[in-house]
């Protein structure tokens, strides 16, 4: 067939890299080909290893994938097979309307393609496609078509945000010194950030067996969770290739009673972090504010001007709004993460889940 939506395979690599190389440049590409084991070999979610996707085939070439993420979901403390974070579409946009044009010419009946819902959607609908899909944090155009193919909003999901320090807006336009003085007394007019009543430590070194527990607890408490045991956990957040992270915990007794998990990045010239993930015992709130109230401290004495969490837990959602939060907004609208085929009342996600990060 001279065209075909097919399940990807590892030996489609040089053809996918060749794609992101094309289609957003050297340093994109390089990181996807740097990053390629760890994404797609070491993942314990895997069941297999091996890139997991979605590619379109024209003539023998790849012109159009699609990333399909493994989720780790748990519904009702069991694992829900063939569940999949879904990734914005990567197309060469010039051979794939010469694939189409020659499609419609040799008609799509023939061929046994539906394109009612675009090429995306048709990748989407295929069924070779996991079932069930999730997406967060698309683009406006992907959002479009997800809703399309029948996606809709988890309720509840969204990000939320507040400012932390103008240590360093004011050392951007002031210089360092003078800038970041005034910026200590400026800070005294933002949302007090109250003093730790516990102590919270720096985990460093590996997630251990307590992780492990903590997360049979979490089970017991979130009906729709995504996986975060010890094994997932080191491998997203201590092995990554090319990012690295804070950890914060708390341990009462000796046991585990929650993370926190803080990630660092610059926009505007400006330092910012995200909490990629968050989790108590119990889901505890005075346990996830503990973590909350230690992470804004320590990003306040940085100069971080901003942190964001994004999160689909109300218990969490009070938690950032007793300590300032307020929801972020696309267009007037949450930013949210579509689901498709699942139903659950609450979806526990963070940042960190799928490729966020």
């Amino acid at each position: 067939m001279a065209f075909e939506i097919r399940k990807a395979r590892d030996s489609d690599r040089p053809e996918i890299i060749g794609l992101i190389r094309d289609v957003f440049g050297d340093e994109t590409a390089d990181r996807a080909e740097a990053r390629w084991s760890w994404q797609w070999h070491e993942d314990p979610k895997l069941e297999q290893r091996g890139y997991q996707g979605m590619v379109v085939v024209w003539e023998g070439q790849v012109i159009a994938s699609m990333a399909t993420i493994p989720a780790g979901l748990f519904v009702d403390g069991k694992p829900l097979p063939d569940v999949v974070w879904f990734a914005d579409a990567l197309a060469h946009w010039s051979r794939v309307r010469k694939a189409l044009r020659s499609l419609r010419k040799s008609g799509l009946e023939e061929e046994g393609i539906d394109l009612s819902s675009g090429l995306v959607g048709a990748i989407l609908n295929h069924p070779e496609c996991p079932r069930y899909q999730l997406g967060k944090h698309l683009t406006d155009p992907m959002l479009v078509v997800a809703y399309k193919v029948g996606s809709v909003d988890q309720p509840g999901v969204g990000s939320w945000a507040r400012t932390v320090s103008l240590k360093a807006v004011l050392g951007r336009h002031l210089g360092r010194p003078l800038g970041w003085l005034l910026g200590t007394v400026a800070d005294l007019f933002l949302p007090s950030i109250p003093k730790s009543t516990q102590s919270v430590e720096l985990h460093e070194g590996p997630f251990d067996a307590r992780f492990d527990d903590l997360f049979e607890n979490a089970l017991q408490h979130h009906s729709a969770i995504t996986r975060r045991d010890a094994a997932t956990l080191n491998w997203r957040y201590r092995k990554n290739p090319d990012a690295s992270y804070d950890v914060l915990s708390v341990s009462e007794a000796g046991v585990l009673q929650g993370y926190l998990i803080l990630g660092r990045f610059d926009r505007h010239g400006q330092p910012r972090a995200h909490v990629l993930d968050l989790l108590a015992r119990n889901n505890d709130p005075r346990i996830l504010r503990l973590l909350l109230t230690e992470c804004l401290r320590r990003l306040r004495g940085e100069g971080v001007t901003r942190l964001e969490c994004y999160t689909g837990s109300k218990v969490v959602q009070s938690a950032l709004e007793s300590l300032g939060f307020r929801q972020r907004l696309h267009r007037g609208q949450p930013m949210p993460t579509v689901v498709r085929r699942l139903e659950v009342a609450e979806l526990y996600v963070t940042r960190g889940d799928g490729d966020g990060g």
